[in-house]
């Protein structure tokens, strides 16, 4: 159902990726053939972006199995911290621009103080970074930045900011090179930009949209009480992706009542307007029930998703990491199950990355890169 209002109101192929590869330190760009553990035959579009927990960010080639690292993502290093992140305790994540091959766009909180005074503020370093390892641009604003993320034109950064420990948090639009366009008070949501420069952000069971590059709110979408024959009256949002057109969105529920452990064990799908709302996959349970990630291919015909991943857990112990599945997002009129386990799995899914005891962790990548600060599908 939709709201207008003035303000909110609210074939299978086993691809035991990212372990295979080499990698774990240094900064060159490097393109390193998997061992046999990657099958050289998969065929899903685009690469896999994704952040190490810490810092190192890698791209896999989906179609070759082949892992790239990124250069000049050793935040950490003495030699960035000098040039950038004076502060010695400064967190690192990122995003890609949406469905976008060119540039990223990291955040660096506590990069660095207003002054030389150590009890002056701290402040966030925005850094949009392109492939090659060069820093194109940087804006330094005060406080602490929750999520930050580049308009799928580059234009914009749309970020979520509490200037002060104790202030409220602020969710602000600027430009790329750095001027406040938009601000509104407003506590931290996931958020999305859309093609056409307005912003989704979610509270409780609705989907909430704003303005073009603006922070104020246009409408809202309320989802219904029951999809099918499940109530999710006691369910609210919880992870959610927007396709690439535009036109979708795809989206788990957290079931509050009763308490089962069941937090995003589905996915559903539905037109950006609302419509056609149908439940595309559900996890069978052999391993945790937590669906998470959700991720469109570059072309918006595969749905990728996080499933099995223990939260809070250590990622290199077995059993944590979870699975990466991918599935068809076209309505064929089935709900596939995900699942590690191949006579319970549809045979539509593809296993992305599946569990397995690492060998040598110091030679191949760590199995927490699964788990880090971002992952995410770009062309």
């Amino acid at each position: 159902m939709k709201h207008r209002c003035n303000v909110y109101c609210l074939v299978v192929i086993v691809m035991m990726l990212l372990l295979g590869c080499g990698g774990g330190s240094g900064d060159s760009s490097e393109t390193t053939d998997v061992d046999t553990q990657v099958d050289p035959t998969l065929s899903l579009p685009g690469k896999l972006f994704y952040q190490e927990v810490v810092q190192y960010i890698y791209l896999v080639d989906l179609t070759t199995g082949l892992a790239e690292l990124v250069p000049n993502t050793d935040w950490s290093s003495l030699d960035q911290r000098d040039l950038y992140f004076k502060s010695g305790v400064a967190s690192f994540f990122s995003h890609p621009r949406k469905n976008n091959n060119s540039e990223f766009l990291l955040i660096a909180k506590h990069c660095k103080r207003v002054n030389s005074d150590p009890l002056s503020d701290e402040m966030s370093c925005l850094l949009i970074q392109d492939y090659l390892g060069n820093y194109i641009s940087e804006i330094d604003i005060v406080g602490s930045i929750f999520d930050a993320k580049l308009s799928p034109d580059g234009r914009y950064i749309a970020l979520y900011r509490k200037p002060y420990p104790y202030s409220d948090e602020w969710f602000e639009i600027y430009t790329r090179n750095g001027d406040l366009i938009s601000d509104k008070k407003e506590e931290y949501s996931q958020f999305e930009w859309l093609n056409d420069g307005r912003i989704v952000t979610t509270y409780n069971r609705h989907f909430l949209f704003t303005e073009e590059h603006s922070t104020d709110s246009d409408y809202y979408l309320s989802l219904p009480d029951q999809i099918g024959n499940e109530s999710i009256v006691n369910s609210v949002l919880g992870d959610y992706a927007i396709s690439n057109d535009g036109m979708q969105v795809a989206f788990t529920l957290y079931h509050l009542w009763p308490s089962t452990n069941k937090y995003g064990d589905a996915v559903f799908i539905m037109n950006i307007d609302g419509t056609n709302i149908r439940k595309v996959a559900v996890s069978l349970g052999d391993t945790y029930q937590h669906i998470d990630s959700l991720m469109w291919s570059p072309d918006d015909r595969w749905v990728m998703v996080r499933e099995g991943y223990t939260p809070s857990q250590d990622g290199n112990v077995t059993g944590t990491s979870g699975y990466l599945y991918a599935f068809p997002a076209e309505n064929i009129g089935k709900v596939f199950s995900l699942s590690s386990i191949e006579s319970k799995k549809s045979s539509e899914v593809i296993i992305v990355r599946r569990e397995r005891t690492l060998s040598n962790a110091s030679d191949q990548l760590t199995t927490s890169a699964l788990n880090g600060t971002a992952l995410e599908w770009i062309p």
